[in-house]
């Protein structure tokens, strides 16, 4: 049989359940504007019911109790979020860099290598015309000097660009393993507020927004475990296990995308870093064309020049400097830049004869094998426009995972976001429900006092 104080005690549990409840959406209320929070739920259940016997049996109500303080979270939106998050990173940064490379081109313009390069063949054509003419053979050596200053200079800040990337990638190195020894910190206080039957909810939350920050910086996948901790590959490298972590690989292979820690290789295939590390690859190759294009410079000037003689029987030397590889390096021969007479415009040795400096001239469309058979200019041009056309692609990519980004960004938001207007319409149904538990509890107090007062007369 129901005792005497029975209805006090299931308007009681009602009471403490309206209040925790009241808490919760005054909870979600107060982290409306936090950055990764979970709207919480409050669940609750009826407690088991009494058997009572009145003629049949019934089953009496005895309250309610609180069954859980739930979050609101979609964790197959969330592992789209991360890999949609991952991939718009890559492409950013991608972007980033070979917009910046492509400025080290300056093209099209009048400081580009391409304007250097049609100076220094119309300076040729121009001493073909007047082989006799010593300001034409100072027109050819200033033009010559400056197309090579500009192929050194592009080529030292691609170097330069490199050694800039190259150490941003070690600062993600540095963040990937700020965001792993975290995790393995929050896995411990999740691990221990879990065995305790505890709900860590807000411990969660900030272990799901440091899993977004880290799919910003690489790929990312985890495993959850029964004692509520996760484990953490990094680009595939087990960055956290349970509340273990270990420092991420350091060692880089740019052009197979992949990090290393001296026994085993990690393919890297999204974040910062993958754009980071096809910076790097892309330049990397940008600079070999550039070797490329000064190499068959050198060679093809070079055999040239020296089938060249002059009026006194001299013969021809280098004219950019021979035994040196590479744009870099690459320069005038040291007695032409010294002196201009050095440059010779014929092969025979007659007054006039200005047949080596048009051959030279006509090196602007000689086709190269070794440039897959394309001119010199077609060869750069064909580097520059790989650039411009590797930006458009990038820029296509982010548009499209943006978009990917929002969409799924919303439709998390709809399940994890708090809305004002539902928390504050839940809050009212609380707090007159509340209200109602608080009446019935007086109501029955009083029916209670009743009783006692009776029984003592």
């Amino acid at each position: 049989m129901p005792g005497t104080f029975h209805g006090i005690n299931i308007a009681s549990s009602a009471l403490r359940a309206f209040q925790r409840a009241m808490e919760t959406t005054g909870h979600n209320l107060a982290n409306v504007n936090t950055r990764g929070y979970s709207r919480q739920r409050l669940d609750t259940t009826a407690f088991e019911p009494m058997s009572l016997w009145a003629g049949q049996m019934y089953s009496l109500g005895t309250g309610v109790q609180i069954e859980s303080i739930s979050r609101s979270r979609e964790m197959f939106l969330e592992s789209r979020y991360q890999s949609a998050n991952g991939n718009l990173m890559r492409y950013s940064t991608y972007n980033q860099g070979i917009s910046q490379l492509e400025s080290v081109y300056r093209e099209p313009g009048e400081s580009g290598i391409s304007d250097a390069m049609n100076k220094m063949f119309d300076a040729f054509s121009g001493l073909a015309s007047n082989p006799n003419d010593p300001t034409a053979r100072t027109t050819v050596r200033n033009a010559a000097n400056i197309f090579a200053q500009r192929v050194r200079t592009a080529y030292s800040e691609m170097r330069a660009m490199s050694d800039q990337v190259t150490e941003e990638i070690q600062s993600t190195f540095t963040q990937i393993n700020q965001i792993g020894q975290q995790i393995a910190t929050l896995n411990g206080q999740i691990r221990a507020a879990t065995a305790s039957g505890g709900s860590p909810n807000d411990l969660l939350d900030q272990r799901d927004l440091l899993l977004r920050d880290l799919s910003t910086l690489t790929n990312v996948t985890t495993s959850t475990q029964p004692d509520g901790t996760i484990n953490v590959f990094a680009s595939n490298f087990p960055l956290v296990t349970n509340d273990h972590f270990r420092p991420f690989p350091t060692s880089i292979d740019a052009a197979t995308m992949t990090v290393s820690d001296g026994s085993t290789s990690y393919p890297v295939r999204g974040g910062v870093l993958m754009g980071q590390l096809q910076t790097l690859n892309r330049v990397a190759q940008a600079q070999t064309e550039l070797d490329t294009l000064a190499n068959n410079m050198r060679t093809q000037f070079n055999a040239l020049h020296q089938t060249g003689t002059d009026a006194a029987g001299n013969i021809g030397s280098f004219f950019f400097n021979d035994g040196q590889t590479g744009a870099i390096n690459f320069d005038l021969d040291a007695a032409i830049k010294s002196d201009p007479s050095k440059i010779f415009a014929g092969t025979t040795g007659y007054d006039g004869d200005g047949g080596l400096a048009l051959a030279m001239s006509q090196l602007r469309d000689m086709k190269l094998a070794a440039l897959g058979d394309r001119t010199f200019a077609q060869y750069y041009n064909a580097s520059v426009s790989g650039v411009a056309n590797d930006i458009s692609q990038a820029e296509a990519q982010m548009e499209t995972f943006d978009s990917i980004l929002n969409q799924i960004s919303a439709q998390s938001e709809s399940i994890s976001g708090v809305n004002m207007d539902e928390e504050m319409s839940d809050l009212m149904r609380y707090q007159r429900s509340y209200q109602a538990a608080a009446r019935v509890l007086t109501i029955l107090d009083q029916t209670t006092e009743d009783i006692i007062n009776m029984m003592n007369r």
